[in-house]
């Protein structure tokens, strides 16, 4: 089956999309701020290796450790490099990670980052509940606490891995959202259809343009660089007519590391000094595709 709420849509019969002041890519620095427990463990996939030969309650300690240096080091790290950038971050938030460390949250707040929900902690995978009732009650849990813990509610949802089932979607506007991550079908963002007058907004993320990328594929950490450089080029000669979409997704754990960010620093560099790049949030994308794209609720096409 297809995906009921988006109709396909070819890139090249669609009208022309401007960004403000007719930029040609909008460039969405995402950084996941996450959590996990030492136990149980019920890490997905982890990089250091012998995991595998410990039992299922056994303390993962090495796995646990090296993704708490993003919680205790990294994120800062990220932050004073926007900082110097002028880059602000949109932050894909596990709530439990805002009642743990509320420092940063404070650290965050003081930059005016952007808060997105994004489960309860990094190893909830929404497929795994039993219906659609069981399924919403975990969602308003999340945001109840996301909530608590940020001082407002999320507009936007981003799913562990992306994992999401149909009934996400709805569940979602149902809770007064505004925009879903989790699709990573196109280089443009599109309004997914959910009947009933209900709408939101699909803000392409990418495990494509991600630091994890480079971990899983056994690439080198500088890898990252020549990835976004090429990834950008190619969206910026396309959006000259038909402007185009690009989200990075960075972990503090993984690009908080001192030689990482010594190789993401001149990829973001090179993109901030060019002409008709705008460094946006994705409420900033939300507002302006709401007034510049606004199809009727009941359409199910993109545009």
């Amino acid at each position: 089956m297809l995906n009921p709420y988006y109709e396909y849509s070819a890139i090249v019969r669609r009208h022309s999309l401007k960004w403000p002041n007719n930029a040609r890519v909008a460039v969405i620095v995402t950084v996941n701020f996450e959590c996990w427990d030492l136990q149980p463990r019920s890490y997905g996939g982890p990089p250091i290796i012998g995991s595998d030969l410990l039992p299922p309650d056994a303390p993962d300690v090495p796995n646990f450790t090296w993704r708490e240096y993003g919680q205790r080091v990294g994120i800062f790290r990220i932050a004073n490099m926007l900082d110097n950038l002028g880059i602000k971050a949109s932050v894909t938030l596990n709530a439990l990670a805002g009642e743990r460390y509320p420092v940063i949250i404070e650290e965050m707040k003081k930059r005016d980052w952007e808060f997105i929900a994004h489960c309860y902690k990094q190893d909830d995978l929404i497929p795994k509940f039993k219906g659609e009732e069981e399924e919403r009650q975990y969602l308003q849990k999340v945001l109840d606490t996301f909530r608590k813990v940020v001082g407002h509610s999320s507009e936007g949802w981003l799913s562990t891995g992306e994992r999401s089932t149909l009934s996400t979607p709805k569940i979602l506007a149902d809770f007064g959202l505004k925009h879903f991550s989790d699709y990573q079908n196109d280089d443009q963002p599109y309004f997914l259809n959910l009947g009933n007058n209900k709408r939101l907004l699909s803000i392409p993320y990418t495990s494509e343009l991600n630091d994890y990328r480079c971990i899983r594929s056994g690439l080198p950490h500088t890898a990252l660089t020549d990835i976004i450089k090429d990834e950008f080029d190619v969206l910026y000669e396309e959006g000259a007519e038909n402007a185009r979409l690009m989200n990075i997704g960075l972990h503090p754990h993984v690009s908080g590391r001192a030689h990482r960010i010594k190789a993401l620093r001149p990829a973001l560099e090179y993109m901030k000094n060019r002409k008709g790049v705008w460094f946006a949030l994705r409420k900033d994308i939300y507002d302006w595709c709401v007034i510049n794209l606004n199809p009727s609720p009941d359409s199910n096409m993109n545009r």
